[in-house]
């Protein structure tokens, strides 16, 4: 795929955006951010329902501190990104992500403080964000704009798949140890051994969190103000819908 980028007259991903910096890691960085996102949440509904004994309708409920913290803080994100940059605002937010995950691996079955939790887990998701797509599309040249949004719009996409596929195999795996088993189903495993396995796959995604705070730490953080604004209202709208 590289060599044939590389050698066409007009490629579907230009090879040169990639071997920008600041882009091709605010895109690993964005990348990690969702599979953390979309992998929670296809991760609590097992942990609702089997562990807190919750009803589908109820866990349906209990998930939304997640997208309304993520909508609260998204306009809040990108009027920090013009006062004090990007960068500051996405370390915080993947490391706030990764507290909030640790707490729930290491913290009781208790509804109320998986509740704060989530919250948090969704503010942190919303602080990064907005200035993490505001840093990509920023270091853009201005006549690659469309390719390098289409280039994030995949890389969400991506991002969304491999992290749902990541969780269920990892619960999946660590379950099958618990049970000593080598295959296992989530809907038969009992909360004993189902919720050691949700706490490991817990861990697992906040080490995501972790490497996402550190790619965002390592690059660069050129940003212009109208990728900053279109990002941060756009990423607001989406979290609404």
């Amino acid at each position: 795929f590289w060599r044939t980028e590389s050698r066409s007259r007009s490629p579907l991903v230009e090879p040169a955006l990639l071997r920008v910096r600041t882009f091709s890691l605010g895109l690993i960085a964005g990348l990690l951010s969702y599979a953390v996102l979309f992998g929670s949440l296809f991760l609590f509904p097992f942990y609702l329902e089997r562990v807190l004994d919750q009803s589908p309708a109820s866990t349906g409920l209990l998930l939304t501190p997640i997208p309304i913290a993520l909508g609260v803080m998204a306009p809040v994100a990108g009027a920090l990104v013009d006062r004090i940059g990007a960068a500051t605002p996405t370390i915080a937010g993947m490391l706030a992500a990764a507290v909030a995950l640790f707490a729930l691996a290491l913290a009781p079955a208790d509804l109320s403080a998986t509740l704060v939790l989530l919250a948090l887990l969704g503010l942190g998701l919303g602080l990064f964000t907005p200035p993490n797509n505001s840093t990509i599309m920023g270091s853009a040249p201005a006549n690659r704009l469309g390719t390098a949004g289409g280039i994030l719009n995949m890389t969400r996409s991506i991002g969304t798949s491999l992290g749902v596929a990541a969780t269920g195999a990892v619960l999946a795996i660590r379950l099958a140890a618990r049970l000593g088993t080598a295959v296992a189903r989530t809907t038969d495993a009992p909360p004993s051994a189902l919720l050691p396995a949700l706490h490991e796959t817990l861990v697992f995604l906040a080490v995501l969190a972790v490497f996402a705070a550190l790619l965002s730490a390592s690059r660069g953080t050129s940003v212009s103000p109208a990728a900053t604004s279109s990002s941060s209202s756009a990423f607001h709208v989406e979290s609404g819908l």
